[in-house]
């Protein structure tokens, strides 16, 4: 028997069904780079699953993506069941990206790993001009 629509799109029956369609829409929508979509259906899956891992990620990757790096970084904040080990990166280059480098290279030491040293070259950059860009703005150079 075919499962019936609701009036909103989802699937009427048990919640996980509800889950599982929920699952393939947000993997449709994630390989289609429709990041504000992913958005939302992560928010769906999570009001259903609050501690659900995958969804939790897919929203954070998405907020990143979208340049929403003080909306991804209240939302780890928010999602404790998230391992800080499995998010070091992400947390680190929100950080970076809002001008917080010297928190994000506390978080970012941290980890290990390419796209970790990567970000953490990136955060010297910004700290050394902005460090040099204070000191010739206190010495009246710039």
């Amino acid at each position: 028997m075919a499962s019936k629509r609701k009036a909103d799109g989802s699937i009427a029956g048990s919640s996980s069904a509800n889950l599982s369609e929920l699952f393939s829409r947000l993997s449709l929508v994630a390989s289609s780079h429709d990041y504000e979509k992913v958005v939302t259906i992560s928010d769906q899956v999570l009001a259903s699953s609050p501690t659900n891992i995958k969804a939790a990620k897919q929203k954070l990757d998405a907020l990143i993506r979208l340049d929403k790096y003080s909306d991804a970084l209240i939302f780890l904040e928010n999602a404790p069941f998230l391992d800080i080990k499995e998010v070091i990166l992400e947390k680190g280059y929100c950080l970076y990206k809002l001008g917080k480098g010297e928190d994000a290279e506390k978080v970012l030491e941290q980890g290990s790993g390419r796209a970790i040293l990567h970000i953490r070259a990136q955060n010297v950059v910004f700290l050394k001009e902005s460090w040099r860009l204070i000191i010739g703005i206190s010495h009246g150079e710039i």
